[in-house]
């Protein structure tokens, strides 16, 4: 049985990180639970695994739940970690709770034989996992998250064109935005 060692780095000010060992056959959703469990998160929001290419395109969605029947993303439960890790190196992103946005950094560091296990193991941990709830957004950047998503490219242009509309004339005006 093929064992991979992923490192699971949170995007965060202080460094922490978890280093689990999972099956080739375990899945995405379990991976996710193992994620949550050793962090310390209550797991009731929803979350995705992202592909990326090495220019940050998106190359596959792996979620919790089907979004819409246009989506393109698979089901964490019908992802198995042999199928998105091909080789030590590979990288995955995890996004938990997509709100607040914990951002999550999985590496595959080494792929080894051994006998299987039934539940992932962590294996290693540096630093203390700050509260899931400790990161809150004000109701100006839930606004501009949600309005974001929902125009793309033409919020940020109305914002800029909100910006000049109330008298900033040079760089010095616009202090409380940067």
């Amino acid at each position: 049985m093929k064992l991979y060692h992923l490192k699971i780095l949170l995007e965060s000010e202080e460094i922490v990180f978890r280093d689990l060992l999972v099956n080739e056959n375990h899945d995405l959703e379990a991976l996710h639970s193992a994620i949550l469990s050793s962090f310390g998160f209550k797991g009731k929001e929803m979350a995705s695994f992202i592909k990326t290419d090495d220019n940050w395109e998106a190359l596959a969605e792996y979620t919790l739940e089907a979004i819409s029947e246009e989506s393109k993303a698979k089901l964490m439960k019908d992802a198995k970690i042999s199928e998105v890790f091909g080789k030590e190196g590979d990288t995955l992103d995890y996004i938990y709770d997509y709100l607040n946005e914990w951002k999550f950094n999985l590496e595959l560091l080494k792929i080894e034989e051994g006998e299987a296990i039934d539940q992932i193991k962590e294996v290693g941990s540096h630093g203390k996992a700050p509260d899931e709830n400790e990161r809150s957004l004000t109701g100006k950047d839930a606004e501009s998250i949600l309005m974001n998503a929902i125009l793309g490219d033409e919020f940020e242009e109305d914002e800029e064109d909100d910006l000049f509309d109330e008298g900033f004339e040079s760089l010095d005006d616009y202090e409380e935005y940067l």
